[in-house]
């Protein structure tokens, strides 16, 4: 996160406000600008898109929850929401507004965000067990936690000055502390985890605190730990033209696009695809009928071509030939040898319910888990800088042992669909395995975790349909 913590403290009687330098325009920029645009946007655009946040709308059992009264009645609370609709940007948003005196600041005198994703990291849980054997407290797991997440921060920015420990001492919980805890879904398959129950114990048991998850990845049990449930679900009709107004040039010829274009106007309820939409409207509106793949396909294109457009202009990495710009151009990219791997990547961390991807891999692996292991699957002669280089992964960690993630979940979902396809299509042309893929397919189809991926699919399939229809 861009702000992990903030906090007040008294000093001599009279409030202090503490806040990392350069907080403030950090967070109202990750709440405008989504992992894919500061991607692609070069310094000057970001520039002019830092400073807007459009609010999603928050519901309840009773109807639209305002977030200023989200703590008036309850202390714990659950906050879903689908992948890229802005959960993690609501809470660096609470965070800045609480650290600029515009939120709860007579409720709370210290305010910590943190990302369950950090849990995934060994670095995290080592902290966590050193704790727990040196100082025999039940809370020294949370603190730890936290500790391990704003030192984390800090290494991330070059700023780091002091040691976890460190840190550990100065986090203070109790009444007068709100905890900000995002992504619950990335942790969900250590619930019988001995270690993270414990931590989760200790969380559960604070006054107050936040958490949010992906919808139906929570046991029924912990859920009703919660005193209240909201869900985000991301922008109305009036968010929608808000966020184009502020990111799309004035809105102009979007609002047009997106009426031409239902389907599509329906998905920027989730601000990654309006991000989209402000980005490729041009480029898609000569198109005729749009839909959602074909914004995600020209997404990657793009990505695609700055990533060819780097390696021609890299003495390291083989420039492409006429022949890998036309496949470009013509958007199959996908069949490329870098997001083959990515593509089988894609799903196999997502059948295996991993957050995190590690570069490493045993020698001759052929798992599709690891960028190694995917590497060696696929068949293809890449190096793992090759596969990092397209722009479809970040680096969730400094040091010798990289782990990564898709910068967003809806792009992995993309192309675990493709990936899906391609080997149907594999097995069909074949006459191979067919029964396998479709008992696959089956499988998908019982699990929530899929529900997206099969949508792409279904989008890819009827793409391919109408592509083999107009060249006959």
């Amino acid at each position: 996160g861009n702000q992990p913590h903030t906090h007040r403290e008294k000093n001599g009687g009279t409030m202090s406000h503490h806040a990392r330098p350069g907080a403030e325009g950090a967070v109202q920029g990750a709440g405008s600008l989504p992992a894919l645009v500061e991607v692609l946007a070069d310094q000057e655009e970001r520039r002019t898109l830092h400073g807007h946040f459009v609010r999603p709308i928050l519901t309840g059992p009773a109807g639209r929850v305002e977030l200023e009264r989200l703590l008036d009645k309850d202390r714990k609370v659950l906050v879903t929401g689908v992948a890229g609709v802005g959960k993690s940007t609501l809470m660096q948003y609470i965070a800045h507004n609480w650290g600029c005196d515009k939120l709860w600041t007579e409720k709370f005198d210290y305010v910590y965000k943190v990302s369950f994703k950090t849990y995934l990291l060994d670095g995290c849980t080592s902290q966590i067990t050193t704790a727990v054997n040196n100082l025999r407290q039940p809370e020294a797991r949370l603190k730890a936690f936290i500790a391990y997440y704003l030192w984390l921060a800090a290494l991330r920015q070059g700023n780091v000055k002091k040691e976890v420990r460190d840190y550990m001492e100065d986090i203070v919980l109790g009444d007068r502390t709100l905890l900000l805890v995002d992504g619950y879904d990335e942790v969900r398959h250590y619930e019988g985890n001995a270690e993270f129950s414990a931590l989760s114990a200790v969380l559960m048991s604070q006054p107050y605190f936040i958490l949010t998850t992906r919808p139906n990845t929570m046991r029924e049990s912990i859920r009703n730990r919660f005193d209240a449930a909201v869900d985000n679900e991301g922008l109305d009709g009036k968010g929608i033209e808000k966020f184009i107004t502020l990111h799309g040039e004035g809105g102009t010829g979007i609002k047009q696009f997106l009426n031409d274009n239902p389907d599509v106007k329906k998905v920027c309820s989730v601000p990654v695809n309006a991000a989209m939409v402000c980005l490729l409207h041009k480029e898609l509106s000569c198109k005729g009928h749009v839909t959602v793949v074909d914004l995600y396909t020209n997404m990657l294109t793009i990505l695609a071509r700055r990533f060819y457009t780097k390696a021609n202009n890299s003495e390291e990495t083989p420039g492409k030939t006429e022949d890998d710009l036309y496949l470009i151009s013509c958007g199959t990219f996908c069949n490329h040898s870098e997001m083959k791997v990515l593509r089988a990547l894609a799903l196999g961390i997502l059948e295996r319910d991993e957050g995190l991807i590690f570069e490493a891999g045993t020698p001759g692996q052929r798992t599709p888990h690891t960028i190694h292991g995917a590497i060696g699957f696929t068949g293809m002669k890449l190096s793992p800088s090759a596969v990092y280089g397209v722009g479809i992964l970040k680096m969730e960690t400094l040091g010798e042992d990289h782990q990564y993630s898709f910068i967003q979940l809806s792009f992995q979902e993309y192309l675990a669909a493709y990936e899906l396809k391609e080997r149907a299509l594999c097995a069909l042309r074949a006459n191979k395995k067919v029964t396998e893929e479709s008992e696959r397919l089956a499988r998908m189809r019982g699990e929530r975790k899929y529900a997206m991926v099969l949508q792409f699919l279904a989008g890819l399939v009827d793409a391919e349909v109408r592509g083999a229809v107009h060249e006959k």
